[in-house]
């Protein structure tokens, strides 16, 4: 169980001494639809409902913010605030986070205009493209990995997620790399009729992180193993179920 694991961890930790009796947690998400996003200044979305399901669950008062994702990542290495989500799992947030196990499975893939003679099936396919995507994020370093090498290749990284797919539609760029449901609700939420979701690139597992520097090791112990108990009843399968988003398209594989 989680709380087995974490506890051999109590010891080495330096917790400020008001956060021993922690009963209360705080987390971070962004505009990230259909995953999270805000709503009459609440926060709503599928992985909303399982951080506050799970919350309900084990009895901890929880509060919910919508953030700019740089100021999200910054207040919870910061200690400011405990947690966020929907993130990818790395070497180097584990060391700074715990981790639930996988809440949502999704993937990265590339979007190309209906016209574009976009081709991927294998890495160097991309060679003397101009691929935009939405960064500094996972997502971004996912890219930037996989382009590692490849000759001529240019990424176009931007801050906002709205603008890959833009440019896009405009035929300032090649493809645009993307969870695939987060690039499906931009087209609709723009109206860009232009693009289409090309080839998937890899699966993907996100996850809810509570920092180390400011959560007690009992206090992720109780909200993680109220995820694990979630995922084994079936909950977080129902909540997801009740979001059409989710309903899998076949792979272009």
């Amino acid at each position: 169980m989680f709380r087995a694991a974490v506890c051999l961890l109590a010891g080495a930790l330096s917790l400020p001494s008001s956060a021993a009796d922690i009963k209360e947690l705080s987390f971070a998400t962004q505009e990230f639809s259909p995953f999270s996003y805000e709503v009459g200044g609440a926060a709503h979305g599928p992985a909303v409902e399982i951080v506050k399901s799970a919350c309900e669950l084990a009895g901890i008062k929880c509060s919910v913010t919508v953030l700019p994702w740089p100021r999200a990542q910054k207040y919870v290495s910061q200690g400011v605030i405990n947690g966020f989500f929907p993130i990818g799992w790395s070497k180097e947030r584990e060391t700074q986070l715990y981790f639930s196990e996988p809440v949502m499975h999704t993937e990265y893939g590339f979007f190309a205009r209906d016209s574009s003679s976009f081709n991927f099936a294998d890495r160097q396919d991309l060679t003397g493209l101009v691929i935009a995507v939405y960064g500094p994020s996972n997502t971004s370093r996912t890219l930037r990995e996989l382009t590692r090498g490849v000759s001529g290749v240019k990424l176009d990284i931007t801050p906002h997620d709205e603008f890959p797919f833009k440019k896009l539609s405009a035929g300032r760029v090649d493809a645009v790399y993307s969870n695939r449901l987060v690039g499906k609700a931009l087209i609709a939420k723009l109206g860009l009729t232009n693009i289409n979701y090309y080839r998937k690139h890899l699966d993907v597992k996100y996850y809810i992180g509570l920092s180390k520097v400011n959560t007690t090791p009992d206090a992720a112990a109780d909200y993680m193993d109220t995820i694990s108990h979630m995922l084994n009843e079936g909950i977080i399968d129902n909540i997801l179920s009740s979001y059409t988003i989710f309903d899998r398209e076949p792979d272009n594989n």
